[in-house]
């Protein structure tokens, strides 16, 4: 491998059971995902088969390349370009069996006229791209269009990406470090190889099956080559767990997690889905949880594996309990723990009340068995096949944030009730809506003012604590006979009637709308 270069290596990965798809330079250039980003200046359109992807940092590296590759530059070796480095780059590559090159060029900047002779003669085709294309998703595509579009496969491995790319803004990346988290987020046991000024980092899959890729030390580009690297051996890491088992043998925590995050709709795993048991066209809710864990002297990607081990052990104990007219299922999603409900009939209150009593059940074993600092629970809607199923995780990120934005920890935050609480926010805090308010509550100043406030504080809790004077007491600690003489006297002082609903009803809306915590 040579000084500044790395690729993805897969070996005979595929040689017993699979094979990548065999592309060509022309199909390349008409593949959606690709046709708006390369374009074709010379040499043979047909050529190939392409069967694996190889990144330069500089030319020279092309001697190191192995046959059938496609080669995509990056900017530093893209600007390296001239008449005698291309023709040196184009005859290596050809005797080595490259099949293609990629360069990143600026508008009306060409790759001169002797380049395209050469690559026809060697049966090359050359390539560009826009300069400021982003070279990790062109990988990425690429391995896509190579594997015959299984771009859903990799949507799990996503998550993964942007966990990393926190490593990937450091002045002085630790290569190392980069390597085991990708490890230890993937779940995989990483090898990780001191080559003088290279490292190789070599990925399990099977017992006798790796991925491979390798990193300079010393290169100026070495932060982009590191990043590049993990991007694709995320990609290539759950592209292959996806393709080596059967699909009765994939986690059904994975299978979910990547038809949420799939940007489109594919037959395949839906129907992997339905294999595995999970009814797509069915009825769905998601909740997604966040723990606030004590360090516990481990290092933020152990403790996050560590969590979730806990977290499904506790969802399996606890959720076959409570199945609410269907099933739980684990989502495989790194950044929250996230369980998917799924149920055959349409939502009904019973089934909603069922479902919420179950995440009460789940958050409370939770707080007893990882003794968290805080628990924050978002859950989405019950809606319809897929595209319910992603609107309904959509929604329970939303609500956790608000949960987390709030400082509402310990219970369950139902994105329908957020949508809720805000248009009675919008409809209370209109002009008119005001001076109602101002007026029924007028009276309350013949009060003084600490007394008037405690008069709406009460009534406030009353309602809140669903009418029991007890509870009441207990929050606002005073005496329940307190409760019940602040009540009277607000009712009195406002002209209301307790036994009717509407003045009921009114006088909350008005305490919330006037007190300052709403």
């Amino acid at each position: 491998m040579g000084n500044g270069h790395f690729a993805v290596v897969f070996g005979d990965f595929w040689s017993d059971r699979y094979s990548i798809e065999v592309t060509h330079a022309n199909e390349l250039l008409e593949h959606p995902w690709l046709r708006d980003v390369l374009s074709f200046v010379g040499g043979d359109p047909q050529a190939g088969p392409i069967r694996r992807v190889s990144v330069l940092d500089h030319l020279a590296a092309v001697e190191n390349v192995e046959t059938d590759s496609i080669c995509v530059c990056t900017s530093s070796a893209s600007d390296e370009v001239d008449t005698y480095r291309l023709d040196l780059a184009i005859r290596t590559g050809a005797n080595r069996g490259v099949r293609a090159f990629i360069f990143k060029r600026g508008e009306g900047e060409s790759l001169g006229p002797t380049g395209p002779v050469l690559a026809q003669r060697g049966n090359v085709a050359l390539l560009v791209t826009p300069k400021g294309t982003d070279t990790a998703r062109l990988v990425g595509d690429l391995f896509s269009a190579l594997e015959g579009g299984l771009a859903d496969v990799i949507a799990g491995a996503r998550v993964l990406v942007e966990n990393l790319e926190e490593y990937a803004v450091e002045e002085d990346p630790d290569i190392e470090r980069w390597a085991r988290r990708a490890g230890s987020l993937l779940g995989r046991s990483v090898r990780i190889n001191d080559l003088a000024a290279r490292l190789r980092v070599d990925v399990d899959i099977e017992d006798d099956r790796s991925l491979t890729f390798c990193a300079d030390r010393e290169s100026p580009d070495s932060d982009v080559i590191v990043e590049l690297a993990l991007r694709s051996l995320a990609d290539a890491a759950a592209r292959a767990t996806g393709r080596q088992a059967p699909a009765l043998d994939r986690p059904i925590a994975s299978v979910i997690a990547e038809l949420i995050l799939a940007d489109r709709e594919s037959d395949q795993l839906v129907a992997h889905a339905e294999q595995l048991g999970y009814r797509v066209g069915a009825w769905h809710a998601v909740a997604h949880f966040v723990l606030d864990i004590d360090q516990q002297g481990l290092d933020p990607a152990r403790r996050l594996a560590a969590t979730h081990e806990i977290a499904r052990r506790v969802a399996r104990r606890v959720l076959p309990g409570h199945p609410a007219e269907g099933e739980w299922y684990p989502v495989g999603l790194v950044e929250t723990i996230t369980f998917a409900w799924n149920g055959v009939s349409p939502p009904t209150p019973t089934r909603s009340q069922a479902l919420r009593r179950a995440i009460e059940a789940l958050i409370a074993a939770f707080e007893i068995e990882l003794r968290p600092n805080a628990v924050w629970c978002g859950v989405g809607g019950i809606h319809q096949d897929l595209h319910g199923l992603r609107a309904s995780a959509a929604e329970a990120r939303a609500a956790m944030s608000h949960a987390q934005a709030i400082g509402t920890c310990g219970e369950p935050v139902v994105y329908d009730a957020i949508g809720l609480r805000r248009m009675l926010l919008d409809w209370t805090t209109t002009e008119a809506s005001r001076r109602a308010f101002h007026r029924l509550l007028a009276p309350l100043s013949l009060v003084s003012t600490t007394k008037g406030k405690k008069l709406l504080e009460t009534v406030i809790s009353v309602f809140e604590n669903q009418g029991s004077i007890t509870a009441t007491a207990r929050h606002l600690g005073v005496h329940r006979n307190t409760v019940d003489a602040r009540l009277k006297t607000a009712y009195d002082l406002l002209d209301l009637d307790p036994s009717d609903a509407d003045h009921r009803l009114m006088l909350y809306l008005a305490a919330r709308a006037y007190d300052q915590s709403w």
